[in-house]
């Protein structure tokens, strides 16, 4: 690795995907970077060495956590960020061998007034139609108080595109999914739903929406909110809407246009700046 090879050498492997690569130590002869390893709503740093092929997490990955890292120009030095779920934080490390040092450190407390109850949000994954051997990741938010013997309305609420991803363990404190959560004559569980075609859970169920596009993503959002509808008592089955905007307007769209005329589990469907002309949109989803 010290000059000109035409050799390829693997040193990861595995059912998950590498997010970033963050930084090439030459010193070290190490690769850092951050990936899926623990979950695909996750991610996690660590160091990988291409002369002996062992590796390093520099994050706890017994919890769960979504983690970036900066190194600097020399990697002597680098900022590990941490983006939740808990309060974001960061601090400042040091390589010193294969062991980080941490000498600085400034937390982010998210604290909301006390007169305000905020929802509580919850992940999970839905096992899609038996034959596919895929799962979902969902993120489901819950009003303050939440109580399962009461009944619900339901907002479905995904952007979907191609290789995107709404539902991490970040800190997601998104002002429109709290207000209508937490304001007592609103009172919506709020869904997100990772379709198929969306990113990091690998290539089969990211490219599975090639060349057809708005089938299979909006198959998954019916699937989801039949799945979720017969699991749960406290949904209201006649109250479960779905809105998004830019591939996600087009997303709900091709939602309510998939039911038909037929019965479906959606009652209510917003449409907000939907793509209507792949030619002003992101031409390389048509590939």
């Amino acid at each position: 690795m010290d000059g000109p090879s035409d050799k390829n050498i693997t040193v990861t492997s595995g059912e998950w995907e590498v997010r970033t690569v963050l930084a090439v130590d030459k010193i070290r002869q190490c690769i850092y970077y951050t990936s899926t390893e623990v979950h695909s709503t996750e991610s996690h740093v660590y160091n990988v060495s291409y002369a002996t092929m062992e590796k390093h997490a520099l994050t706890d990955i017994s919890k769960p956590g979504f983690w970036s890292a900066k190194f600097s120009p020399a990697r002597g030095w680098y900022t590990l960020r941490y983006a939740g779920p808990g309060d974001p934080h960061s601090a400042s490390c040091s390589i010193n061998s294969s062991e980080p040092t941490r000498v600085g450190a400034s937390q982010l407390t998210v604290q909301p007034p006390k007169a305000i109850d905020m929802p509580t949000i919850e992940y999970f994954e839905i096992e899609l139609v038996p034959d596919t051997n895929y799962t979902l990741n969902v993120q489901a938010q819950y009003p303050p108080g939440f109580d399962p013997s009461k009944k619900y309305q339901v907002l479905f609420n995904s952007y979907g595109g191609p290789s995107s991803q709404d539902v991490t363990k970040q800190l997601q404190l998104d002002p429109f999914r709290t207000y209508i959560s937490s304001d007592p004559e609103l009172q919506y569980i709020i869904y997100v739903v990772d379709p198929r075609g969306t990113g990091y859970k690998g290539r089969a169920f990211r490219s599975t929406v090639a060349g057809q596009l708005g089938l299979f993503d909006a198959h998954d959002q019916i699937w989801a909110a039949d799945h979720l509808i017969a699991k749960n008592s406290f949904i209201d089955s006649n109250h479960v809407a779905i809105w998004g905007s830019s591939y996600g307007g087009y997303l709900a769209a091709k939602v309510i246009e998939s039911q038909g005329s037929h019965t479906g589990p959606f009652t209510l469907g917003l449409s907000a700046s939907p793509v209507t002309d792949w030619d002003l949109y992101h031409a390389e989803y048509e590939r």
